[in-house]
């Protein structure tokens, strides 16, 4: 009984996490979110929603040993796979996530690290003045 009730737990936890990832999707998806000491920011949200959805994966351990990005962004690329970049700020650094396969959550690599541009610390500047959601050029 008590192994039935921790799979029943299990189990619930693990489909409230995809569903709450897919939730926010619309809110989040092509637009950079500033990630904040707040619980109720969209930003993150999304990022524990992710790391949720991608236990096991590189990028789940990449959370697990460094600290929160400032801001991030979300996008499905031109093969329908999800991409996230991680932006920190104060190190100057992009890691940008990639899904290896169409519908593999636990699959995830590092696709890229790449110093931020002019135009990524002016967003993250316009970010900390106000709760605005930029939306992420596709051109």
């Amino acid at each position: 009984m008590i192994r039935f009730l921790y799979l029943l737990c299990v189990t619930v936890l693990i489909s409230c996490s995809s569903a709450n990832i897919g939730y926010t999707n619309s809110n989040g998806y092509d637009y950079y979110l500033l990630i904040t000491s707040n619980k109720k920011n969209l930003g993150n949200k999304r990022l524990t929603y992710n790391v949720s959805a991608h236990r096991t994966s590189q990028l789940d351990c990449f959370l697990k040993n460094n600290p929160k990005p400032e801001f991030i962004l979300e996008y499905k690329d031109t093969l329908k796979r999800e991409v996230i970049h991680l932006y920190y700020v104060h190190t100057d650094s992009v890691y940008i996530f990639k899904e290896c396969f169409r519908n593999k959550p636990s699959c995830d690599s590092i696709e890229t690290i790449r110093q931020l541009t002019k135009q990524e610390h002016r967003t993250y500047e316009t970010l900390k003045k106000g709760t605005v959601k930029i939306k992420r050029s596709t051109y």
